[in-house]
Formats: C-alpha cells, structure tokens, sequence
C-alpha cells in the first residue's frame, strides 16, 4: 500500500515542480507577442494626428490609449505570475537518514529482532515519504493556481492589445483609403497635374516668364555680344582664314 501511495504522491509533487516552470517557459511567447505590438504602433504613432475634438481623431487616440492600457496590465501580471514565492519541498537526504536511523535505534531498543526492525522502517519511511509529497504537492499546487491564474490574465490582456493595435492599424488603413479615393484627393490631384505640361515640357507661359528673367533689369550679357543678337552655335566649327593671295610676277 505504501508502494503505491509513495509513487502516486510522488508524481503529484513533479507535475507541480514543472508546472511552476511552465510559467517561465511562457514568457518568450509573452516577450515576441510584445514586440510584435511595438512593431505595428512604432509606425502608427508616428501618423498619429494632433488631438483634436474630431470623432476620427478621438477614436484613433482613444485605441492608442487601451492598447498602452493592455500593454501595462500584461507586464504587470507577468510581474505577478514570476514573483517569488514560498514552496515546500520534501525533506534533504541526510534528514531521511538521520530519521531512519532513529526510528531503527528506537525499535532496536524496545527490544525488537533486527530483521523485523529494517522491514518496519523501510514501511514506515515509505509512509513518511508519501506524507510528505502528499503535503508538499498540495502546499505547491496552491501557489501554482495563483500564478497560472494570473499568468491567464496576463494572456488576456495581451490579446486584447494585440487586438486593439490592429484595429488601430485597419482604422487609419481604412480612412486613408475612404479620404485618398474621394471627390476632394481627385481635385487636387488634377489641380497639381494640371500645372506640369506633358512628359515634362514647360507650357508657353513658362517659357515666357524665363524669357521675361532673361531680359530683367540687372541681367547683364557676355562681354562682346549683342543683347539682342543669338549666341554662338557650339556645333559649328570656327576655322582659321586663309593667307592672302600675292600679285607678284614670276619673277617674284
């Protein structure tokens, strides 16, 4: 019976040792979930129009807003759920051999045989040792109910935020995509093309407003040129003249 009772209390006491460290093989998951929020609201507050009593504007700041909320609570429930606290453990090796040997010197001294005597002991160290898994497991399933509750908190909070940080992004994705394809983005796009010619020509009335500059007050020509007259064709090639032409005889 003690066999058995030793063994099963014995496995209640691991399930809880790992149990309390699947609370900390929980927060990478918890710490990559984090930096995913920071990811998607780094480029989203940047956007973030000044506050203003704009329903538009009041909505955008108001999910910033729980989603920092969501943010703080998940921090402080993982804060929470790794705090430390007190677990009992079985009693040290040297503590079950100094018991042992008490209990042997015990039954030796009120006059039982040896042979019994060992039986006995190892009966009732076996019973001592299911008390103690037996105590130490519900001491530790106790306090790792608060953590694993806690750390469910922690889990809600951090989908919400997620939640939240997303429906941030899918609210100023939508506007910008409602306002850029209205009748108003359409005007002034036309009014903005409208002032640039095709292909990147200037229109006559530029033309003219440079020739207009060229010909301002305080503009002074190249030295040795008319005002008026054109400028040298640089394609053309300038040639020396040729030597004059002699009226001398043949006897010259």
């Amino acid at each position: 019976m003690f066999d058995y009772l030793e063994k099963h209390c014995a496995e209640a006491y691991k399930r809880e040792v790992d149990q309390d460290e699947n609370v900390f093989r929980s927060l990478p998951f918890f710490a990559a979930t984090l930096g995913v929020q920071i990811a998607i609201l780094i480029p989203l507050v940047a956007r973030l129009p000044a506050f203003r009593l704009d329903p538009y504007v009041l909505v955008l700041h108001g999910l910033l807003g729980l989603t920092g909320v969501g943010v703080v609570m998940t921090v402080v429930f993982l804060f929470i759920a790794t705090a430390q606290r007190t677990f009992r453990y079985p009693p040290s090796e040297t503590a079950l051999i100094v018991w042992a040997r008490a209990e042997r010197d015990t039954y030796l001294q009120a006059g039982f045989d040896r042979a019994d005597v060992e039986a006995v002991v190892a009966d009732d160290l076996r019973a001592r040792l299911a008390e103690e898994f037996a105590q130490a497991a519900e001491h530790n399933r106790a306090q790792n109910l608060i953590r694993l509750k806690v750390r469910a908190r922690a889990l809600a909070a951090l989908i919400a935020a997620l939640c939240l940080a997303l429906a941030l992004a899918a609210t100023m994705f939508v506007h910008d995509l409602i306002v850029g394809s209205g009748p108003g983005a359409t005007r002034v796009t036309a009014s903005h093309t409208a002032g640039v010619g095709a292909a990147g020509q200037e229109r006559p009335g530029q033309v003219g407003a440079v020739q207009a500059d060229r010909s301002a007050p305080g503009v002074r020509p190249a030295a040795g040129r008319d005002p008026g007259s054109p400028g040298p064709n640089p394609r053309q090639p300038v040639r020396d003249p040729l030597p004059a032409v002699s009226d001398g005889g043949p006897g010259d």
